[in-house]
């Protein structure tokens, strides 16, 4: 089930329906995280892909928001 999902990731294209994705259950979630979060920053609309790429990314790339916030407290001082 879950390569059937993964081979039509690609053609989904609103959120709403990929969150449900990672929803349906753990095992779902862990198999195909990376893919939908890539998919939300693919297939996004326009005028939310501003306010949502940060965190998208953040995700994708497993980085920890409150350690670059401490980071960058760090470097400011």
């Amino acid at each position: 089930m879950s390569l059937v999902v993964g081979c039509t990731i690609k053609y989904v294209g609103e959120d709403e329906t990929l969150r449900n994705l990672l929803l349906c259950s753990r095992d779902f979630n862990d198999i195909l995280r990376d893919e939908v979060l890539k998919q939300a920053l693919l297939r996004s609309d326009p005028h939310r892909i501003n306010r949502k790429r940060k965190t998208l990314w953040l995700k994708i790339l497993k980085i920890d928001p409150q350690f670059i916030e401490g980071e960058f407290a760090v470097y400011q001082q």
